[in-house]
């Protein structure tokens, strides 16, 4: 495959994530024959994937990485999709040595100080992903956790019930990156932002701002903010 049909692939892809073509273009404001065109030709150019990568808030070059391999890939005459099949497993011990699991971190406010309190559930339900695509996240499977989503503030990159992986010991905050915080006894899910003098910005990347307005704490309020872990990674249903 080419970088033009990873493109292609890729964005088919985006576009099952919100339902239909329809409902990508009205949650993302792109235009609709230029979609479509993007789909059905072969011009789909660096500057659009560049500009579509920056607007649904994905790392640069995303669009241009293959799906997976390319042999079990369909061509519906539009787009090319990757199929991945599903493998189920009885217990954790058949799972290759490619695999590891990945426990949930569980979230909750504490009764006594307020504070919001978080531990690594490793007896409850584990997930499986693979070690190379771990690897590739830069992220060490012992500081590895997963956690649901909740609500649409963060769509369209992130939807309600979407599985994230987060690295609970990536506290420090790096501008414009996606973390899991509590602030004013409530957890949330947002893109943190820093402010000139030490403060900080919390965003939605919902873009209604009537719904999810941006949140700006000073300097003196930040230590009010608890980074609990940075989100690197997102998985969920189309």
């Amino acid at each position: 495959m080419t970088v033009i049909d990873n493109r292609r692939a890729r964005l088919a892809q985006l576009i099952e994530k919100y339902g239909s073509q329809a409902e990508f273009v009205r949650q993302t404001g792109e235009n609709q024959g230029e979609i479509s065109a993007l789909l059905k030709t072969k011009s789909f150019g660096e500057k659009k994937a560049r500009k579509l990568e920056e607007k649904l808030k994905l790392p640069t070059g995303w669009l241009d990485e293959a799906p997976t391999s390319e042999k079990n890939v369909l061509t519906d005459g539009r787009a090319s999709v990757n199929i991945r099949p599903i493998v189920g497993w009885d217990n954790d011990q058949e799972l290759g040595e490619e695999y590891v699991l990945i426990p949930r971190l569980e979230v909750k406010a504490s009764a006594g100080n307020g504070r919001i309190v978080w531990h690594i559930d490793e007896k409850g339900q584990r997930q499986a992903f693979r070690k190379a695509w771990l690897k590739r996240l830069g992220l060490d499977a012992e500081h590895a956790a997963t956690i649901v989503a909740e609500g649409s503030s963060m769509e369209p990159r992130v939807i309600d019930g979407d599985s994230l992986v987060v690295n609970y010991k990536a506290t420090e905050l790096v501008d414009g990156k996606v973390y899991v915080l509590a602030y004013q006894n409530e957890v949330y899910v947002k893109r943190l932002f820093k402010r000139p003098g030490g403060g900080l910005s919390i965003r939605s990347d919902n873009p209604d701002k009537t719904r999810y307005p941006d949140v700006d704490i000073s300097a003196e309020e930040s230590g009010h903010v608890q980074i609990i872990a940075r989100v690197v990674g997102v998985s969920g249903a189309m």
